[in-house]
């Protein structure tokens, strides 16, 4: 009867055991996904930072320019969409050498429309 129940506790002992060293195990994997993936991240969203940075320089460096000030006047005439999208009355888009042209058509009148310039 005592070697039975020593047996029990020994048992009992060991499974705790096993599975107090599971748990540790699992513990320590999880932890250690947690810091690499989050220092993976973290390295990741800088370098994707620094990227968007550099180019909203580039784009704040060529709007100083005067090439890039005429952009910004036609933008604020409203002619910049109609210009870069070939959208005033009488203008017409054609496929020329695998690119897009933009060519002024007469209208019905005999009227030829263009945009405003800054």
């Amino acid at each position: 009867q005592e070697a039975l129940q020593a047996s029990q506790t020994e048992i009992r002992s060991s499974l705790l055991w096993t599975g107090l060293m599971a748990f540790l195990i699992v513990l320590v994997a999880f932890g250690g996904g947690y810091f690499f993936g989050q220092r993976s991240g973290w390295d990741t969203g800088h370098a994707d930072g620094y990227q968007k940075a550099r180019n909203q320089e580039a784009a704040a460096s060529w709007a100083n320019t005067p090439s890039g000030q005429r952009a910004y006047g036609l933008d604020q005439l409203g002619s910049l969409d109609m210009l870069a999208l070939c959208k005033g009355d009488g203008w017409t888009m054609e496929r020329q050498k695998g690119r897009t042209v933009c060519f002024p058509k007469l209208d019905a009148k005999g009227n030829l429309s263009g945009w405003y310039i800054p």
